[in-house]
């Protein structure tokens, strides 16, 4: 989920909890890192909010992805 805060910042939440806030800025759009699973991607500039919130919501999908059993199975 994304909710904005103001014209120029975008916070990115999953499960309720903030993840990290999308800026805007003169590069594009910046995301920093609010939890630990998304710091690979602090800083990162992107061509627009969409794509930011996606590159996040697709590292957390792999990052709390359940382990697997002995069988190999989730």
């Amino acid at each position: 989920m994304t909710s904005k805060q103001a014209d120029d910042r975008w916070i990115i939440e999953e499960a309720g909890e903030p993840v990290g806030m999308i800026v805007r800025d003169e590069a594009g759009f910046v995301f920093h890192a609010a939890a630990a699973d998304v710091w690979s991607l602090d800083r990162q500039v992107f061509p627009d909010v969409h794509a930011a919130r996606h590159a996040a919501k697709d590292l957390l999908r792999i990052k709390r992805r359940p382990p697997l059993n002995k069988a190999g199975r989730r």
